[in-house]
């Protein structure tokens, strides 16, 4: 897996760790930024740093096929941290929060990223429903896995 930190806007590789974080997973979604904004104040009650994560991946074809994608990986990792630092800022973290945090937009699909992640968190915040389709369910597809799969306790925000 490739682990992306974003360092005042800049990218780079290296290994991610989650261990003793807050770890919240956003799309830029308001769910998740509530789900931010709940880790904010989680973070500060606990001392604990946050790590704030964006997942991407190419879009699933059906079968083999000659297609291409009209967007490249560099500009989905783009996007990935993008959507971090736009689900932050509305989120209202900055450096007068009293809370320390990291960014990372990685490579893969949310639940199993997640997963991986949380084996070393300490807690694991994501939003109700996020970007995916199916707006009506309550529960999304990544937060009903995690609920079942994470390996720290797991907190979903309505």
């Amino acid at each position: 897996m490739r682990y992306f930190v974003c360092h005042s806007g800049a990218m780079t590789e290296q290994p991610i760790s989650a261990e003793g974080t807050i770890l919240v997973g956003v799309d830029g979604s308001e769910p998740s930024v509530r789900a931010l904004r709940w880790a904010v104040e989680q973070a500060r009650t606990r001392s604990q740093p946050l790590l704030v994560v964006a997942c991407w991946t190419f879009p699933p074809m059906l079968g083999p096929s000659p297609y291409q994608p009209p967007i490249s990986g560099e500009e989905l990792e783009l996007a990935a941290a993008h959507v971090i630092e736009e689900t932050i800022a509305a989120a209202g973290l900055d450096s007068s929060s009293g809370v320390e945090w990291r960014r990372a937009a990685i490579a893969g699909a949310p639940a199993p990223v997640l997963t991986e992640l949380s084996g070393a968190a300490e807690l694991l915040v994501v939003g109700s429903r996020g970007r995916g389709g199916f707006k009506g369910l309550l529960l999304g597809s990544v937060s009903n896995y995690l609920a079942a799969h994470a390996g720290c306790p797991v907190v979903i925000v309505h």
